[in-house]
Parts: structure tokens; C-alpha cells; sequence
């Protein structure tokens, strides 16, 4: 039951951040050390020494740092064992490290925002090689635009005009805040994926992957990158998943790389497919392949549009007893395997706007701003539908979800009443703006972004609060900001 799944379920998110920046008098960060340790529970499993090595390696984000120690400490306790949870270590790293650079620009007596401008790696130093390697994969970030980025998400919320809102706020006894995040997220890792893309004789163009879909969209996204190639209607290609007697391999769906991956194998499988198909439509048209075109699913002789045969004829003719040029292999079907060790780095700015009640600590997100890059982005619907979902689970660690034990090690929080998720009323309408840098690591120049929302989310919100609270004495270095940890800072720091 309910009860008995919250003992034995695996956990995520614990880790603690001792976090230091070295800054010029310029404000430029020269050097970051820290020392993290990860509640990996009672268990030594590679899965939880994913979320430490992840937590480690992305400290430094999206910032220039030539610099860097980081020490990494998994300490095994009695608790339920540690797992991957979106963003596996991001969202717990980001959190530290841009909670920091809001300190840093305070103590340092720079604008946070500006802060962040200077010390943001540019356009002309791509790839940057920020010289870590996490157990996925090198940490090399491929393409982007950061400070654009940052820019055009400043200006979403009129940045310049924020301090004089707050201001006003304040002077009506209001507490407004705004938090910034700056993020990258892993994406797309290897080893391999594999798929296979085949046309039978009546026309039917069925995709087999030897990844599978956890209701993010992979089904539709796959079935669009086929349909583009082969100029059919997507929702007429079957997508079948993890079926070993038609695929023999395959590794599945986690760390954001089933568009990364298993779309390039796709798009590899497509291609072939076509260029086996425009051969066999010469051999039956009796032309050359270059004399071919391909329009509304059928070849047809340039300048002779009613010399055509359909892609369903071309499969026919394709089966075992067909009409093929001599030596050519029969059925019109392809099986690809991408093999890609170089990951993807997607990024975003993340800017969310609360308002606290300084009598019962409740805080309300009341506006939310994105600007995502992910690449060419393949299905936006489903992108932003990716974007709200992390949103909302960033919400949730930043303000609600903790696995609360007592003294002796017994959970307290066994039910739904105990812990607390958000609800729809809880996540505001995201504003969504899109960037595109397409990744020169696979053809399709796709980047994952499943992850991304709950990396910047759980940080922006949490410095929101911060701005909201720090002008009386508080500070905020921990989550998640329940309305009872944020009334006890406020009180704190007026007693």
C-alpha cells in the first residue's frame, strides 16, 4: 500500500554543498572549490553514485571558471537506497551554486543578473571543455548562446524595472521576490540506440526502437522524424518499443536521450530506407536516380510527373519476388545503431516572481518565465508539455517535498497528507520563449530537455524566496522552503 511504498522507496536530492567562489576585483569568478556528500542510503549501487558524480561535474554550469576542485563523498546510511531522480544531481548542484552567485552579488555589491553576464562562457569560445568527466559522459558544452539567453529572459520579466516593484511592495507591507537561474543539463548519452525504420508492400511504415517511452511523447516525436523523410503522415506510422525478437539492441529511455539517440538512429534507419527506395524507383522507371524526385510520398521523373511509383509500389516491388536491380537485397527496411560518446548539453534561464506572506511563510509563485534551448526541437507541444512538467516537480522539491525522518531514523512522512506534492493550483502559466542551437554532435541537431525544467525550477524558485526575505537577515541555503522553515528565518532574524 501507500503507506509501505513511502518506507521502501527509493530516494533522491539529499546532498550537502560546501561551496566556495574566488572572484577578481572585476567580479570575474577565477576558481570554485567544493565538497559535497551524497545520502546514498543503505546500499552501494551505481545508480546512486550517478546523482554524486552528476552533482560534482556540473557545479561550475554554464559559468567560464579555469579553476576547479570538487570534492565528491558518498556516505551510506540507513535509509531507503538513492536513485536517479530527474536531473540526477543537477538540480541539487545548481541549486548550491546559484544560491551562491545571489550571496556572492550581494556581498560583492554587483547586480546579480550582471554578476552572472560577465562570468557566462560565450558564443566564440564553443565547444568549451570545462575539463570534468562525470560517469555518463565529458563534460563539453557543444553550442549556445548563454548570454543571449540571459538577456532575452531579463527582459521577459523588465529586469530593470524590478527593483522599484519590490520597492513599492515593500513600503505596502508586501514581500515580493525574484530569483534568476542559470542552467545546462546533460542530455543524450551514450553508449549507443538502436532502431529500425521498415515500408511494406500496402505502405505501412512501422518503427521499431530499442528504446521505450515513459509517457513523454517519444511515440509521436519518432513517428515526425520518420514522416519528414519519407514524406508521410506521422500519424499513420506505427512505433513498436522494446521488442527484442525485432530489435536485438537496445538501452532505454533515462537521461533525457531518447531524441538525442533513439531519434538519430530513426533518422539514420529513414535515410537508408529512402535511398534504397530511390534506387529501386529508377530501376522501375528506367531512369537514373538523379533524374528522380521525390514529392507527396512518390518518385516521379523530373518534367514527367506522371512517371511515378509510390513508395507502397516500391515496397511491393522491394518484396521477395520482385522487381529489383540485380544484387539488391529484398524487403525495403534498414536498421541503424547511432554510437555517440559526446552528450549534448541543453541550457536554459529560468526566472520566477513569489510573494511571501511574512505571517505564515506560504509562498505563491506568481509569474514564471522561460528561455529553453534544446536544439532543433522536433514536437514543441511536447517540449513545453516537458518544460511544465519539471517546472512543477521543481516546485515541489523547492517548497513541499521532504522525506522527514526522526531521531531514531523512522520516517515520518508515510502518506500524502505527510508529503506534500503540488497541484495544479500550486504551478502558475509558464511564459515560454525558445532559442535554437542545434548540436553539432548528431545529425538532426536535437538536444534532450526532459530534465530541465526540474533543475531550473527547483533553483529559481528557491532564490525568489531568498529575494524576498534576505533584506531582513535571512539567509537561505537549504530546501525545500516550507511555509514553516520560512516563517521560522523570518522570525529568526527579527527576534
Amino acid at each position: 500500500d501507500r503507506h509501505e511504498h513511502f518506507l521502501s522507496l527509493v530516494h533522491s536530492r539529499e546532498q550537502t554543498h560546501d561551496l566556495e567562489l574566488a572572484f577578481t576585483a572585476e567580479g570575474r569568478i577565477t576558481g570554485l572549490r567544493a565538497k559535497l556528500i551524497t545520502d546514498i542510503g543503505a546500499y552501494q549501487r551505481t545508480l546512486a553514485v550517478i546523482n554524486s558524480s552528476l552533482a560534482g561535474t556540473s557545479l561550475a554550469g554554464l559559468y567560464d571558471i579555469p579553476n576547479i576542485h570538487v570534492e565528491v563523498v558518498c556516505a551510506a546510511t540507513n535509509k531507503s537506497p538513492a536513485s536517479p531522480y530527474r536531473g540526477a544531481g543537477a538540480p541539487e548542484a545548481c541549486f548550491a551554486r546559484e544560491r551562491l552567485v545571489d550571496i556572492a552579488a550581494r556581498e560583492l555589491g554587483v547586480d546579480r543578473a550582471e554578476l552572472r553576464g560577465r562570468n557566462l562562457v560565450t558564443p566564440e569560445q564553443m565547444p568549451y571543455d570545462t575539463g570534468l568527466e562525470s560517469v555518463e559522459a565529458k563534460v563539453i558544452l557543444d553550442s549556445g548562446d548563454f548570454p543571449a539567453a540571459l538577456e532575452q529572459a531579463l527582459e521577459m520579466v523588465d529586469y530593470p524595472g524590478w527593483a522599484a516593484k519590490q520597492e513599492a511592495a515593500r513600503a505596502e507591507g508586501r514581500l515580493l521576490g525574484l530569483g534568476i537561474c542559470v542552467y545546462h543539463q546533460l542530455s543524450g548519452t551514450g553508449p549507443f540506440e538502436g532502431a529500425g525504420v521498415r515500408v511494406d508492400p500496402s505502405g505501412q511504415v512501422t518503427v521499431t526502437a530499442g528504446s521505450a517511452p515513459q509517457g513523454q511523447g517519444t511515440a509521436t516525436m519518432l513517428a515526425q522524424i520518420v514522416a519528414d523523410e519519407l514524406q508521410v503522415d506521422h500519424e499513420t506510422v506505427k512505433c513498436v518499443f522494446g521488442d527484442t525478437g525485432r530489435i536485438a539492441f537496445g538501452i532505454g529511455t533515462f537521461a533525457s536521450r531518447n531524441a538525442v539517440m533513439a531519434g538519430t538512429s530513426v533518422h539514420m534507419a529513414s535515410v537508408k530506407v529512402r535511398d534504397k527506395a530511390l534506387e529501386l524507383a529508377a530501376h522501375l522507371l528506367e531512369a537514373d536516380t538523379s533524374d528522380l524526385e521525390y514529392v507527396d510520398g512518390a518518385f516521379r521523373v523530373k518534367g514527367s510527373p506522371q512517371s511515378r511509383r509510390t513508395l507502397a509500389e516500391v515496397a511491393a516491388a522491394a518484396a521477395p519476388g520482385g522487381s529489383r536491380p540485380p544484387g539488391m537485397e529484398p524487403d525495403l527496411e534498414s536498421v541503424q545503431y547511432f554510437e555517440c560518446m559526446a552528450a549534448p548539453y541543453s541550457f536554459g534561464v529560468h526566472i520566477a516572481e513569489v510573494e511571501v506572506d511574512a505571517g505564515t511563510g506560504q509562498v505563491e509563485v506568481t509569474r514564471y518565465c522561460v528561455v529553453n534551448d534544446a536544439g532543433v526541437i522536433i514536437n514543441p507541444l511536447a517540449a513545453e508539455g516537458q518544460i511544465a512538467g519539471g517546472v512543477a516537480q521543481g516546485l515541489g522539491g523547492a517548497l513541499m517535498e521532504e522525506l522527514v525522518y526522526d531521531a531514531h531514523g523512522q520516517p515520518q512522512s508515510t502518506t500524502f497528507m505527510d508529503y506534500i506534492v503540488p497541484g495544479s493550483l500550486d504551478v502558475p502559466a509558464l511564459e515560454i520563449a525558445h532559442m535554437t542551437s542545434p548540436s553539432p554532435l548528431n545529425p538532426l541537431g536535437v538536444k534532450g530537455m526532459g530534465e530541465g525544467g526540474a533543475i531550473g525550477g527547483h533553483t529559481a524558485v528557491a532564490n525568489a524566496v531568498a529575494d524576498a526575505i534576505e533584506h531582513l537577515g535571512c539567509r537561505v541555503t537549504r530546501t525545500p522552503l516550507k511555509p514553516s522553515t520560512v516563517w521560522e528565518l523570518i522570525h529568526a532574524s527579527t527576534a
